[in-house]
């Protein structure tokens, strides 16, 4: 007989698996049985954590995607908002000084999206699945950016 698993109580009546092999041997001309038994218990106790770890991952990649899924919505939704009243709002009869103001709502509302795109790509994929790329920064846009934005803010005092 090839192997088959059964389950015994040891020497202090503990429930044990083990894997039987039997064979039926000639010895000298005469008929014997070999019986084996190999205790299985802690591979079989492993396989069953390994299982229940691989649920709970299973479970959390699941949470995590639901998660993702409602953050996505609940923080596109109200950008998406700026960003069309901002664009409806640069094709009105603005004054002239509000005008780089309504575009770097814009400007920045466009880069708050492609950060937040960026961001969710990276928690969706998986570590097999993601890879690293090679891109240039240029720096002088987005220096020019914050020294418009600072410089047209109203200043606040600070109280120490």
């Amino acid at each position: 007989m090839d192997s088959q698993e059964l389950t015994y109580p040891n020497a202090k009546l503990e429930k044990r698996t083990g894997l039987l092999w039997a064979r039926r041997v000639a010895i000298a001309g005469v008929g014997h049985s070999l019986c084996f038994v190999l205790d299985i218990s802690e591979r079989k106790r492993m396989e069953e954590e390994l299982v229940q770890a691989r649920l709970g991952a299973d479970a959390a990649a699941q949470a995590k995607g639901e998660f993702l899924a409602n953050m996505s919505h609940e923080i596109r939704t109200p950008l998406y908002g700026i960003l069309g009243l901002s664009s409806l709002l640069e094709e009105e009869s603005l004054p002239d000084h509000l005008r780089p103001m309504m575009g770097l709502i814009r400007t920045s509302g466009e880069v708050l999206r492609r950060v937040l795109d960026d961001v969710l790509d990276s928690a969706r994929s998986t570590p097999a699945s993601s890879s690293w790329r090679r891109s240039r920064l240029t720096l002088g846009p987005a220096c020019s950016g914050v020294s418009n934005c600072s410089g047209r803010l109203p200043r606040t005092e600070s109280r120490v």
